[in-house]
């Protein structure tokens, strides 16, 4: 079934993404069969849009085989992912090997035949995320999460034939779904005869395991190098920690920035 490209709401300045890490992260891409595997999380430190793209060039003129166990991640990048397999004429078949969740569900309506293993998983939701800023940065972040929620019900419902009514209660509900159950929705179109791997495992820790991979996290997310630096060392305070193995979940250290703001004169 062909999909079009969606258009991407713009992401907003001081969205934090929650940072998901799982145990044996594995990419992979081979020409010669077409296959993409990913078997990780989706974005920044995962399966990135810059990934796919080198898989696809690779592959060149022949159809594509993207093989799915994932739980999601940055649903921006999910939808970027979406655009780049749809936008390759020669045709994309999406394997559901285990978890298709979140954002990894995006990519998987990318397929022109979507195939899931028995006792593989899809799990849609609504657009989830934070923010550091004032009342107008949480103002957007509503806003285009929003957006957000409306394009990705839309590409379902493009996908099952379903009204995007349907797909939106199905996204407010967290639905998670088996092969069948997807399959009998129009979420896929076939059940693999082959057995579901695992799920991926959740890492113990997630998020950056130091000072300069915090700051560089928010630098990425649009703040001054200055403003980083104070910020980091914040949080790193706050935690009374400076060890280069201590790793940071980004929730945590948010809460310990806005503890400390009265101390950064911003």
């Amino acid at each position: 079934m062909k999909l079009s490209p969606v258009e991407i709401p713009q992401k907003p300045k001081g969205l934090v993404i929650k940072a998901f890490a799982v145990d044996a992260p594995h990419f992979a891409a081979d020409a010669a069969s077409g296959v993409i595997e990913i078997f990780e999380p989706i974005g920044a430190g995962g399966a990135d849009p810059s990934k796919v793209s080198a898989a696809l060039r690779s592959i060149g003129n022949r159809p594509a085989i993207v093989r799915l166990n994932s739980p999601g991640g940055d649903v921006f990048a999910g939808m970027t992912i979406f655009n780049q397999l749809r936008a390759h004429k020669p045709g994309v078949i999406v394997e559901v090997l285990g978890l298709a969740a979140s954002a990894a569900s995006v990519i998987a309506m990318a397929g022109d035949e979507i195939r899931m293993a028995r006792a593989s998983e899809l799990m849609i939701h609504r657009a989830e995320g934070g923010a550091v800023g004032n009342s107008d940065t949480f103002k957007q972040m509503s806003a285009v999460l929003d957006q957000v929620d409306g394009v990705l019900a839309k590409i379902y419902a493009d996908r099952t034939g379903l009204t995007v009514a349907a797909t939106a209660r199905l996204m407010a509900d967290e639905t998670f779904m088996t092969a069948d159950q997807a399959v009998g929705l129009g979420f896929a179109d076939a059940v693999l005869q082959r057995d579901a791997a695992p799920p991926p495992r959740m890492s113990a820790s997630a998020g950056p395991a130091n000072k300069p991979e915090l700051e560089q996290e928010l630098r990425r997310l649009g703040y001054s190098r200055s403003i980083a630096n104070r910020m980091t060392a914040a949080a790193w305070s706050a935690r009374g920690q400076d060890a280069p193995e201590f790793a940071v979940d980004l929730e945590r250290v948010a809460a310990a920035v806005i503890r400390n703001f009265s101390n950064l004169n911003l």
